[in-house]
């Protein structure tokens, strides 16, 4: 007689009968409800956030005007899936409709995708400021398909996806904090100084504002240094590894 297989555990049991706790978004401070046991396994920051003695703690809520509702959809998907969709039911429209159309042009589909990068960078901001790792690893991993996708079409020379990367980059620099020499620079930022030395071509024309990031020191550096083994080092997707 084969061996019957043993009982596993319900991935859910360990948050499932908990409380919930409220997160509002964005400036409308749209309510959303969550698990309190699975949020605060997200991180010890966010832990603190939900189980402590002053008024978050006490009334069981925390307000995120930082965080847009879609970014808070996606969060909370992957809080309980480990995955999040590229758009969200509070995303944009216009994004949506691109994905529904049933045949989108090559450069629907190239700006769709561009577009698609600022979704993934709130998303590692955000889990930078709570620290919650796998929050930014698979938002780091879905910036560089789309960076990957993007070098290899026609895509890689519309100025609308130039726009968009450089978008991309501004943001990162303006709201991930310049790091110690200890800790080194922040993933996200030297992937993006990376992708800018190895597409100059692509960025030529924008240029200046490649290098007005914010002013970030550890941004133009690292840029700069890359940019001297340009014809040695691959592009960033080679050998990514997060």
């Amino acid at each position: 007689m084969s061996k019957e297989p043993e009982p596993t555990q319900c991935k859910y049991a360990s948050f499932i009968s908990s409380e919930t706790f409220t997160l509002y978004a964005g400036q409308s401070q749209k309510p959303y409800r969550v698990h309190k046991e699975l949020l605060a396994a997200m991180s010890p920051e966010l832990r603190n956030h939900i189980f402590n003695d002053m008024k978050e703690g006490h009334e069981s809520c925390m307000r995120m005007e930082h965080v847009t509702p879609q970014t808070m959809c996606q969060f909370l998907e992957f809080c309980y899936t480990g995955k999040y969709a590229e758009f969200a039911d509070d995303g944009d429209k216009k994004g949506r409709a691109e994905v529904q159309a049933e045949k989108p042009t090559w450069k629907q589909a190239g700006i769709l995708k561009a577009s698609a990068l600022m979704s993934h960078a709130k998303l590692y901001v955000l889990g930078d400021i709570y620290n919650v790792q796998r929050l930014k690893n698979e938002a780091l991993r879905n910036i560089n398909e789309i960076m990957k996708d993007l070098s290899a079409g026609p895509q890689s020379r519309m100025p609308d996806v130039a726009e968009e990367c450089i978008n991309l980059m501004r943001y990162a620099c303006d709201n991930l904090p310049e790091r110690s020499a200890e800790r080194g620079i922040d993933p996200l930022v030297k992937y993006l100084a990376h992708c800018a030395a190895w597409g100059l071509d692509f960025f030529r024309n924008k240029l200046p504002e490649l290098l007005s990031t914010g002013g970030r020191v550890d941004f133009t550096e690292t840029f700069l240094a890359l940019l001297r083994f340009r014809g040695v080092e691959g592009p960033p997707w080679e050998g990514f590894k997060c």
